[in-house]
């Protein structure tokens, strides 16, 4: 895959998330209703962005066994240290940066990946955001774009 394409991807990929605080700038009275359905909705994609991933690479189960075991210790961590909102996002966003690059091993799922990334972004930035404070959330919602470095460093290190 070419640098270009690859780099484009990744960039609409994280782009969800500056479109969901953009949606709270246009509609800020619709934050408060929603945010219930935000977070199903970011449950939902990353529910489908893990099948997808897991079907796209066939299945090898010390890659799937290693992933969940990941994510159940995110998950008792999550818990017991009742970390913030913007380290759990910090955590996905570095595994999602890595799901990418698993992704492109296969152009067709690429685009599938980037496209559930950019579904998870919406509401992600849509939390995050408060319209009241927009340079403060926009500096909160830039602060995720270390995902772009995250999914390109494996690309620029990897033989042609």
């Amino acid at each position: 895959m070419q640098f270009l394409n690859y780099f484009l991807t990744v960039l609409i990929a994280y782009s969800g998330i500056l479109t969901g605080m953009l949606l709270i700038f246009m509609g800020p009275e619709e934050r408060k209703p929603g945010e219930k359905y935000f977070k199903i909705m970011q449950d939902v994609v990353l529910f489908l962005i893990m099948f997808f991933l897991f079907f796209n690479l066939g299945f090898d189960y010390f890659l799937i066994a290693g992933l969940m075991l990941g994510v159940l210790l995110i998950l008792f961590w999550y818990r017991a240290k009742k970390i913030y909102l913007t380290e759990k996002y910090f955590i996905v966003y570095t595994l999602l940066g890595v799901v990418l690059h698993l992704s492109s091993q296969n152009g067709g799922f690429l685009i599938t990946g980037a496209s559930l990334i950019f579904l998870y972004g919406m509401p992600t930035g849509s939390l995050l955001t408060n319209s009241k404070k927009k340079l403060e959330s926009l500096r909160g919602v830039l602060k995720y774009s270390y995902f772009i470095l995250v999914a390109m460093l494996p690309f620029l290190f990897s033989k042609p």
